[in-house]
């Protein structure tokens, strides 16, 4: 009787100390996958090849350790912060890729969320855009030598169906040194966006608007005594030009690290046309001004994004321009690459 007390008091006794040794974990950690989405909750466990997390919204989750990029600790005046930023995400924070918040040029109608800035370099100008709000960005777009220069706007309706949103976008801009810094234009549209962010389709329409400081004449039939005089007997003219633009684009995700994307974008243009006639009978000429949809001109931009890390990606699209002037169609391919890094 003796040997079996002293067994059950050493048997108690190591389980005391095991327990002391090994308390449970009550820190609070941030777990970020190689995709980007980011946890916060306490490590239940650890077996080296799963990870046991749990969280106040969705209680407790295993996660592959091989899909784990990083495991930090929070310090309580961060998680209150964090708590504040994501009040409707709670514990469980997923910070989604801002470079799936467009295509090449166009974008959808997902947001730039807080701390999701990032800047897109290509080979002839770099751009960046900001997140004001999680509904509201706010970007600057320019070449090399900062001529033109634009500013982009994009504001989003989220609607009870995650997988359809809207969407508000305008770009307002000048022409640069082309027109010494006089001319303006702008492109203002609206979308709609089917599908999360991983695979999904956007239809967009505008229009866009450039004011040169070059004659625009209003369509009409003027008379005057020397040929193209008839600018000097009519105050009707403009230099203001108006496009229609559509929009059509898609990405589908091909696994952790790829991602296939469609870019197009169609220009519907109006252009004049001037014809001139010797009149006999009055010795002058009778100058004809009117407008004609002559051109339409596509940009159509397959290609496929590749993302090996969180904060960077490059993207090639074997893009081509196609259209049709007077008739006439024309077509030449113009392959475009950029790289983009969120900060």
């Amino acid at each position: 009787m003796k040997r079996i007390a002293l067994i059950l008091f050493l048997f108690l006794f190591c389980s005391v100390v095991n327990a002391q040794e090994n308390p449970k974990d009550t820190i609070t950690y941030l777990v970020t996958t190689t995709n980007g989405v980011q946890y916060i909750g306490t490590i239940v466990s650890d077996d080296g090849r799963e990870l046991l997390i749990e969280t106040k919204t969705i209680g407790r989750l295993y996660i592959a350790k091989a899909k784990v990029k990083s495991i930090s600790k929070i310090k309580e005046s961060s998680l209150k912060k964090i708590e504040e930023n994501y009040a409707e995400e709670e514990e469980e924070v997923s910070l989604d890729n801002p470079f799936s918040t467009r295509y090449y040029f166009t974008t959808n109608c997902f947001p730039v969320k807080k701390r999701e800035n990032y800047a897109m370099i290509h080979l002839y100008g770099p751009e960046v855009h900001f997140s004001v709000s999680n509904r509201f960005s706010v970007g600057i777009m320019s070449t090399w030598i900062a001529s033109p220069i634009a500013l982009a706007l994009k504001y989003t309706f989220p609607t009870k169906n995650e997988k359809l949103n809207f969407g508000l976008g305008t770009i307002l801009g000048n022409t640069g040194y082309i027109q010494q810094g006089r001319g303006f234009g702008g492109l203002h549209w609206g979308m709609v966006t089917l599908g999360d962010r991983d695979n999904n389709l956007t239809f967009s329409s505008g229009i866009a608007y450039v004011n040169t400081k070059t004659t625009y004449f209003i369509p009409g039939i003027y008379n005057s005594l020397s040929p193209l005089d008839f600018t000097s007997i009519t105050t009707g003219n403009s230099s203001m030009k108006t496009i229609a633009v559509i929009g059509f684009a898609g990405s589908k995700r091909l696994g952790e690290t790829a991602s296939l994307f469609f870019d197009s974008m169609i220009f519907l243009d109006r252009r004049q046309e001037v014809s001139e006639d010797y009149n006999y009978q009055t010795g002058g000429y009778t100058t004809t001004v009117s407008d004609k949809k002559q051109a339409i001109t596509a940009f159509i931009m397959p290609g496929i994004r590749i993302q090996r890390t969180e904060n960077k990606a490059f993207q090639v699209a074997l893009a081509g321009v196609i259209g049709q002037e007077d008739g006439v169609p024309f077509g030449f391919p113009l392959p475009i690459c950029s790289w983009l890094y969120k900060f």
